[in-house]
């Protein structure tokens, strides 16, 4: 069903709706992967305070869960590009100091350093 809302460009109503999902179904082992879309589904929406509650969310629930790397990411790029630079820059060191494997830790390290 938020797939189709999401189809349907009704953003908003598909980020509630796989929350909801996610909160009805909290051990299904796509719940984090649901948030997630509800977090990039509220940014589309320009619902920019609840994607990055979202994102918050999902690292909290779902410590291990592979998105946490790209929901910390996504919450760096909103926070900058709302101009909220010091939450920025501390997201994208943390992300390269959780994630210092990936080959964006030294960029996203000099990001922050801006």
């Amino acid at each position: 069903m938020a797939y189709f809302f999401k189809k349907a460009r009704r953003f908003h109503t598909a980020s509630i709706t796989y929350e909801a999902i996610a909160r009805q179904h909290p051990r299904w082992p796509m719940a984090d992967k649901a948030l997630f879309f509800a977090a990039i589904n509220a940014e589309k929406a320009l619902r920019f305070d609840r994607a990055l509650r979202l994102y918050k969310r999902l690292r909290k629930t779902y410590p291990r869960s592979h998105k946490g790397a790209d929901a910390l990411y996504n919450s760096a790029l909103l926070l900058e590009q709302l101009q909220r630079y010091r939450a920025a820059a501390r997201a994208f060191q943390q992300h390269a100091t959780l994630f210092p494997r990936q080959s964006s830790a030294p960029a996203l390290l000099l990001r922050a350093a801006y």
